[in-house]
């Protein structure tokens, strides 16, 4: 409800804040770590854990041996309440180097 949609928000200024800061954070872990020769790249990336959990979650089950129902078999509404997330929940899994911090 309207509570994820604000949690949803808040993630997404969060990060925003992130990359838009990078160059500040990065300047300032470099001060803190004078000691060494330089200081690493940083990406931030977002990420669903939810979504990372239910992945680990099946593959589990399939690894023991589990075998879901066909697909074919299932019948789906043509509606929003599907139980579908949004297309703008879905994981970017795009690799880059430096170093990446998952919000």
């Amino acid at each position: 409800g309207k509570d994820r949609k604000m949690d949803a928000i808040a993630k997404r200024r969060a990060y925003s804040w992130l990359v838009r800061s990078t160059k500040a954070i990065r300047h300032s872990l470099a001060q803190k770590m004078k000691h060494m020769k330089g200081s690493p790249d940083l990406t931030f990336v977002q990420v669903d854990v939810g979504a990372a959990v239910d992945v680990m979650q099946l593959i589990e089950k399939v690894s023991t041996g589990y075998k879901r129902d066909d697909v074919l078999e299932m019948e789906f509404e043509d509606d929003d309440e599907d139980g579908w997330e949004d297309e703008e929940d879905w994981i970017d899994f795009d690799d880059e180097d430096g170093v990446t911090v998952e919000v």
